[in-house]
């Protein structure tokens, strides 16, 4: 039954080949579930729906603290836009629209842009890489 709604979405359930890589990076503790269905699974199929690529997966990033010990610094979900500068735009405008917490980033390349509750500032230089930060060996 479901067959006859299925021809002619192959294109939106592909997954794209020359994308460009971003991390949008959630302050603070965040579950991988409520990252993942909460901004997640929206921004996937509104990305597909638009052709600007894909969402999924992530990851959660651990800092040490002043006195040793590991703490969440950000939730990290993971895209891949076929058109950085548009995707990027659609991105911001959907984050917004989900209710994303002052201080999320979109991070491509070495810059970033930045949500501070009110306006996105964009361009700005990355404020961290997460192959640079301390990694804790579970």
């Amino acid at each position: 039954m479901i067959e006859r709604f299925l021809p002619g979405l192959d294109a939106l359930l592909a997954e794209p080949l020359d994308t460009h890589s971003v991390s949008i990076a959630f302050p603070g503790d965040m579950d991988p579930n409520e990252r993942e269905h909460r901004f997640g699974v929206f921004l996937d199929a509104e990305l597909r729906i638009a052709g600007l690529g894909t969402c999924g997966g992530g990851t959660l990033i651990e800092t040490l603290d002043d006195a040793g010990q590991w703490r969440p610094a950000c939730a990290i979900l993971d895209v891949d836009l076929t058109d950085l500068e548009r995707g990027r735009a659609f991105c911001r405008d959907e984050l917004v629209a989900l209710g994303c917490p002052e201080g999320t980033l979109i991070q491509y390349d070495d810059q970033e842009d930045q949500w501070d509750g009110v306006a996105w500032q964009l361009n700005q230089p990355r404020s961290f890489d997460e192959d640079m930060l301390p990694y804790r060996d579970s």
